[in-house]
C-alpha cells in the first residue's frame, strides 16, 4: 500500500505542475488584456470635426432660429438645421452707423429686403433668391415649363465644413456678409448728398478696410453686423463733383423667417388708392400671361370674432405697434403719437378698437432692437433732410405688411416753418413768425406723421383728394370743420392756402390733421374681413 502511494505521488506532482504551467500563460494573457483595455479607456478620444473647428479659438456665439459664430472677429460660421432648408426668409439691410448721413443715415433701410431661401446640393449650402413675382395655376405641362424658365437664382454658395452635434450643417459665410453686394449695400443712392438721385454716385467697395462687427440672434430672426468701407465718386453729367471720397457704414443684415402660412391675399382694385404687390400669372384657363395685383395690408383679425360679427368693437388679435425713438427733441413724442393714433377713428368705423398703438423704445427688453426689421419704428434721422420718409416690409407671397418704418429728419422744423409761412401766412398770423410756436409746430408735425402712417397702412398717395372739394367750400367753416380741406390726408395738400385774412377767426380749418372721408373708405375696403 505504501509502495503504491509512493509510486503515484510523483505522477500527481507532475500533473499539478503541468496544470500550473498551462494556466500561467492564460492568466498572463488576461492581465495583459485588462492592462490594454485600461490604457485604451484612459487614452483621449479623437476630436470631432465640429470640436476641431472651435478648439483654442475665441468665439462669440449667438443662438436663435439659426446659430451664428463669430471667430476672433474676422470669420462668420452659421449652423443651419435641416428643418430650415427651403424655408422662405427676408434678408434686409439697415444702416446701424454712418460716417456721412448725407449718403445714408443711422436707422435707414436703403433697399428692399431680399426674398431668399437656403437649399442644399450634396455638400454645398446654396442661398437663393426666390422668384415670388410669379403665380402658376395647377401642375400642368405649361406650369412645369414656366418653372423651368424661372428657377431661383443663386446668390451665394457655401461648402459645408462639418456637422453640428444636432445634425445642423456648419458653413462659413464671411465673404457674403462682408462684401459690397449692391443689393445689400448700406448706401442710399437717393440721399441728401445726391439731391435725391439728381447727381450720379458710383460706389466702390474697399475689402481691405471692411470687417465683421458682431452677431445677434432671436427666436425668429438673426443679425450680422459688418463695418463696410467704400469710396464714392459723384458726377453731374460730364463734370466731376467728388472723387474717391471715403464712406464707412456699420451694416446690420437681418434674416427674418416668413410665416409658414401666408395671409389670404386681397386683389387690388385699380380705382382705389392702395399700394400694390405685382405678380405675373400663368393659367391653363387663359391663353396669355397677365398682371395680377395684391393689396399690401396688415393681417388684421379680431381678437373676439363673435363680438365683432355681432357689431361690437373688438381689439385686433395682433395690433399694429409703432415704437418711437427715444432721441427725439422734447415735445416731439406727443405730436408723433397724436399723428399715428389719428387713424384709429377710421378703424373703429369697421369694428376695430386700438388697432394702431404707439410705445416708446423699451429700455429693459433684450429682444428689442430698433434696427431689427421685424419691429415697426419711428426713428429720428440726424440729417439735413427736411422731409419725412416711410417704408414697409412686405411678405412678397401675399402682400402682407410685416413691419414699417417712418424716419423724421432733424430739419423737418425748417420745412414746416417755410410751408406755413408761404401757404398760411395770409390767413394765420401765427404762421408769420420766424420761430414757430410749439403748439403750431406740434400740430403740423402730427399731420405730417399721420400722412406717412397712412402709407405704412397700405394707402397710396392721393393727389386727387382735393379735387372732390369745390374751392369755395375751402372757405366754409361748417364744411371744413366736418370734412377738412381734402377728402384724403394722402393728398399733397397739408395747408389751406385758399384761406384769406379773417377766415381763421370765422372757424375755417387751415390744416388737414386727420384722415379724410376717402381714407375711411379705403381703410374699410382694405381691412374689413
Amino acid at each position: 500500500m505504501k509502495r503504491g502511494l509512493t509510486s503515484i505521488l510523483p505522477v500527481l506532482l507532475f500533473l499539478i505542475l503541468a496544470g500550473s504551467l498551462a494556466l500561467a500563460p492564460q492568466h498572463a494573457r488576461a492581465r495583459g488584456k485588462k492592462r490594454a483595455e485600461k490604457a485604451k479607456s484612459e487614452a483621449p478620444k479623437p476630436l470631432t470635426d465640429y470640436e476641431k473647428l472651435f478648439k483654442e479659438k475665441r468665439v462669440t456665439t449667438a443662438r436663435g432660429f439659426l446659430t451664428l459664430h463669430m471667430f476672433e472677429g474676422n470669420k462668420l460660421y452659421i449652423e443651419l438645421p435641416d428643418s430650415l432648408l427651403g424655408r422662405e426668409m427676408l434678408l434686409g439691410t439697415t444702416i446701424e452707423e454712418s460716417s456721412d448721413p448725407g449718403e445714408g443715415f443711422a436707422g435707414q433701410q436703403p433697399g428692399v429686403p431680399l426674398h431668399v431661401t437656403f437649399t442644399r446640393e450634396d455638400s454645398i449650402i446654396c442661398l437663393r433668391r426666390v422668384r415670388s413675382d410669379l403665380l402658376v395655376d395647377g401642375d400642368s405641362l405649361m406650369a412645369r415649363a414656366v418653372r423651368r424658365s424661372s428657377i431661383a437664382p443663386l446668390l451665394a454658395s457655401f461648402p459645408v465644413k462639418c456637422k453640428a452635434p444636432d445634425g445642423s450643417s456648419v458653413f462659413e459665410a464671411t465673404s457674403f456678409f462682408v462684401s459690397g453686394d449692391p443689393t445689400m449695400r448700406p448706401h442710399d443712392p437717393y440721399g441728401i448728398n445726391s439731391f435725391g438721385g439728381f447727381l450720379a454716385t458710383s460706389v466702390k467697395y474697399v475689402a481691405g478696410s471692411s470687417l465683421l462687427s458682431g452677431v445677434e440672434a432671436f427666436a425668429d430672426n438673426v443679425s450680422v453686423l459688418s463695418s463696410l468701407s467704400f469710396t464714392l465718386t459723384t458726377r453731374f453729367g460730364g463734370y466731376l463733383i467728388q472723387q474717391d471720397t471715403p464712406f464707412t457704414a456699420v451694416a446690420r443684415r437681418s434674416l427674418m423667417l416668413l410665416p409658414r402660412e401666408t395671409m389670404r391675399p386681397r386683389l387690388c382694385d385699380a380705382r382705389i388708392g392702395t399700394v400694390p404687390a405685382t405678380f405675373t400669372q400663368y393659367s391653363d384657363r387663359e391663353q396669355q400671361a397677365r398682371e395680377v395685383y395684391y393689396a399690401c395690408r396688415w393681417d388684421l383679425q379680431p381678437a373676439d370674432p363673435e363680438a365683432f360679427a355681432a357689431g361690437q368693437l373688438s381689439e385686433p388679435a395682433r395690433p399694429i405697434v409703432f415704437y418711437v425713438d427715444d432721441t427725439f427733441p422734447a415735445g416731439w413724442y406727443d405730436a408723433i403719437r397724436q399723428g399715428v393714433l389719428s387713424w384709429n377713428a377710421a378703424f373703429e368705423k369697421i369694428g376695430y378698437r386700438n388697432v394702431v398703438q404707439v410705445r416708446p423704445y423699451p429700455k429693459d427688453d433684450p429682444s428689442f432692437d430698433p434696427n431689427d426689421i421685424k419691429f415697426s419704428c419711428i426713428k429720428y434721422a440726424c440729417t439735413m433732410g427736411e422731409n419725412l420718409s416711410s417704408s414697409t416690409r412686405v411678405d412678397p407671397r401675399s402682400g402682407e405688411i410685416l413691419s414699417a418704418t417712418i424716419c423724421i429728419p432733424h430739419n423737418v422744423a425748417t420745412r414746416i416753418r417755410t410751408d406755413l409761412f408761404v401757404q398760411l401766412g395770409a390767413a394765420d398770423p401765427e404762421a408769420r413768425h420766424v420761430k414757430l410756436s410749439p403748439a403750431l409746430f406740434a400740430r403740423a408735425l402730427a399731420a405730417d406723421v399721420a400722412r406717412h402712417t397712412g402709407a405704412c397702412l397700405g394707402l397710396a398717395v392721393n393727389y386727387a383728394g382735393s379735387q372732390a372739394i369745390p374751392t369755395d367750400s375751402l372757405r366754409s367753416p361748417s364744411f371744413t370743420q366736418r370734412y377738412g380741406i381734402s377728402a384724403s390726408i394722402m393728398d399733397a395738400l397739408p395747408y389751406n392756402f385758399v384761406a384769406q385774412p379773417g377766415d381763421k377767426e370765422r372757424g375755417v380749418v387751415l390744416m388737414q390733421e386727420r384722415p379724410g372721408v376717402y381714407d375711411e373708405y379705403v381703410v374699410d375696403w382694405l381691412y374689413r374681413p
